[in-house]
């Protein structure tokens, strides 16, 4: 599913989780990039995910939610939610600029990942 580039803010979050209910079981791919979703709308997404069992990439990059309003513990819930995860893209959202948000989200991932993404 690629949700890129469409300007979702925070206020979206609810209806990504809905859309994402309908293809959940069959789901490989999720790109929700390049938005403008910030600290509470990626916390909602990730905390409300549906079991996502065939999801292996979920790409946030560019959504600027590294602030001191993130809560890295909704990343807890990806392990179960999506056990298969392999990928997780969280490139340009301003983690470098937030320390202790960058220590306590690499404490919640799942041990399935094989490539995480923070480049600038």
């Amino acid at each position: 599913l690629n949700l890129r580039g469409n300007w979702f803010g925070s206020s979206h979050s609810e209806i990504i989780v809905h859309l994402l209910q309908s293809m959940s079981a069959t789901l490989v791919k999720l790109d929700i990039s390049q938005n403008k979703l910030g600290p509470h709308g990626v916390g909602e997404i990730v905390r409300n995910l549906p079991p996502l069992p065939k999801l292996r990439a979920l790409i946030l990059a560019e959504n600027q939610f590294a602030t001191a309003d993130f809560l890295p513990e909704a990343f807890g819930h990806l392990s179960e939610m999506a056990p298969q995860l392999e990928e997780l893209d969280l490139t340009a959202n301003q983690l470098g600029s937030h320390r202790p948000t960058v220590g306590a989200l690499c404490k919640q991932l799942p041990g399935s990942l094989r490539a995480l993404w923070l480049g600038a």
